[in-house]
């Protein structure tokens, strides 16, 4: 009976283990993908259809939120929604892959060195990692939240368990706002 109880105890402890430190695992996974420009460490830890679909949705609500408000004649505005939603399919299904995501990496890196410069300068502590301020928010045991409680600007990225892995599935940008079109 002791070694039931033994076993139980430390079974929770591992699952309490895994539970704190998985979805912090996994971001600094994808982080370290991301800044590296890897195209197969991103894809371990972006589920990039269901992010894709998710992208699309979000960009095509602010879009008719926008032309709800402007004050045009409302065949222009359907007509240029109707524009939108094919060039916003076309632009984020060739940039929401992998590859993709990578070369666009690659190719701010490669704009950007005088920022390297720049950061090495500042404080390390603040200039190394951008997610300080952010939470994890936890959705039961499938899903978690990564929200910036001090910026309602940012979006928030939902990440969605994948085996014992997480995988970002969805950013919610409903908090956003988009420039305006003026």
């Amino acid at each position: 009976m002791k070694y039931i109880i033994a076993i139980l105890v430390a079974l929770a402890l591992v699952f309490g283990a895994w539970y704190a430190a998985s979805p912090y695992y996994s971001l600094s996974g994808l982080r370290d993908a991301a800044a590296a420009g890897d195209a197969d460490g991103l894809e371990d830890h972006v589920d990039f259809s269901s992010l894709r679909e998710s992208i699309k949705g979000e960009f095509k609500t602010k879009l008719k939120e926008e032309a709800a408000k402007e004050d045009a004649n409302p065949f222009l505005a359907t007509a240029g929604l109707l524009m939108a939603d094919r060039v916003v399919d076309g632009m984020l299904d060739s940039m929401m892959t992998p590859s993709g995501i990578a070369q666009m990496i690659k190719i701010s890196k490669d704009k950007s060195e005088n920022v390297g410069n720049v950061v090495a300068s500042e404080d390390k502590n603040t200039a190394n990692d951008k997610f300080d301020d952010w939470e994890v928010e936890r959705i039961g045991l499938s899903e978690f939240r990564l929200t910036n409680p001090k910026d309602d600007q940012t979006p928030v990225l939902i990440f969605q368990r994948d085996g014992l892995g997480w995988k970002l599935s969805e950013i919610d940008m409903t908090g956003v706002k988009l420039p305006s079109l003026q």
